[in-house]
């Protein structure tokens, strides 16, 4: 049986149909990792979760230091690099906000990221992108003595 990745990404290539051409349309930034408009042909396919709880994803974000003005991020690149975690990750809502109350908890609240970068951010020095709520949705589901995060 596939992974999720793979799955969606089967799924993907036979709703476009040439294979060779998701790199060059811009579908996929490399064999393994999904642009914006690929997840959004995903999304038109139906494939993934409903995303109306975005708000609340953003909320724990404004709630978690009122002092710190854009935290939360715009509604627009927060919704879409969600579905994009989502397809990449496989991860549901339950888990992405578990994850995310879990990281608010344990992180001071001046080193908070904003609401869009926690999904995923270009590393500046490798010009790589990472996921700190994919790492945090692994150390979520792990029992608690197994590790200690220090991001």
């Amino acid at each position: 049986m596939l992974d999720n990745f793979h799955e969606n990404f089967y799924k993907l290539c036979s709703s476009l149909g040439i294979v060779d051409q998701l790199v060059t349309a811009g579908y996929l930034e490399t064999p393994t990792m999904i642009t914006n408009k690929g997840a959004e042909q995903l999304v038109k396919a139906n494939l993934t979760d409903d995303l109306s709880w975005i708000e609340e994803y953003r909320d724990l974000f404004k709630k978690a230091n009122t002092g710190r003005a854009g935290l939360c991020s715009d509604s627009l690149s927060v919704t879409s690099k969600m579905k994009r975690f989502q397809i990449q990750f496989g991860y549901t809502k339950d888990q992405i906000l578990q994850a995310t109350k879990d990281y608010i908890k344990n992180t001071d609240p001046s080193f908070i990221q904003e609401a869009d970068y926690f999904i995923f951010k270009k590393d500046g020095k490798k010009n790589e992108e990472r996921s700190k709520l994919a790492a945090w949705c692994e150390i979520s589901e792990a029992p608690e003595s197994v590790y200690t995060l220090n991001l």
